[in-house]
């Protein structure tokens, strides 16, 4: 049995008899509409199911990236002050004075240096946390662009047996 548009024999589907083929040639021919609309519903729904998905993941990673410059920003005005604290303090080595750096206790820039150490420290475990949910992330919408891809490919093939089955049976 060979259909006429297409030139596919019953081998196409090797796993099914002459039986088999008849029947569904035939049983395609009556249900086609209502298969045919359970296709269209089912592929429509995963649609708009991936589409959500994958925008709920966007607004996720869009979010991660303004955390993370954020905290960049943070970074460097910590590490700004930081430098400013360094230059406001006289070096140990330097048993001048230098007439361009502000006098300032010992003990409050070190206590301010040590704050600072922290909040960078904080800012930076936060930076690596953001940037490892912002690859989780990522390789998540790769898996579902890669299942979006898998079910349209597999969409696709089911509708060319369809349209195949068709032509078949009203050539028939």
């Amino acid at each position: 049995m060979v259909c006429q548009t297409c030139r596919l024999t019953k081998q196409f589907w090797p796993h099914m008899s002459s039986a088999c083929w008849t029947v569904a040639c035939l049983g395609m021919s009556k249900i086609r509409s209502p298969l045919i609309f359970t296709l269209a519903i089912g592929s429509a729904a995963i649609a708009i199911y991936f589409w959500v998905e994958a925008s709920e993941l966007q607004s996720t990673i869009i979010l991660a990236q303004e955390a993370r410059d954020v905290a960049e920003v943070n970074n460097i005005e910590l590490e700004k002050r930081i430098q400013e604290l360094k230059m406001s303090r006289p070096s140990p080595l330097c048993k001048t004075p230098q007439p361009n750096l502000v006098p300032c206790g010992n003990s409050i820039a070190d206590k301010a240096t040590r704050q600072l150490v922290l909040t960078m420290r904080r800012l930076s475990d936060r930076e690596k946390e953001a940037c490892r949910n912002v690859t989780h992330l990522v390789n998540e919408l790769e898996g579902i662009r890669k299942e979006i891809h898998e079910a349209y490919k597999e969409r696709n093939k089911y509708r060319k047996k369809i349209c195949c089955l068709e032509r078949y049976s009203s050539s028939n």
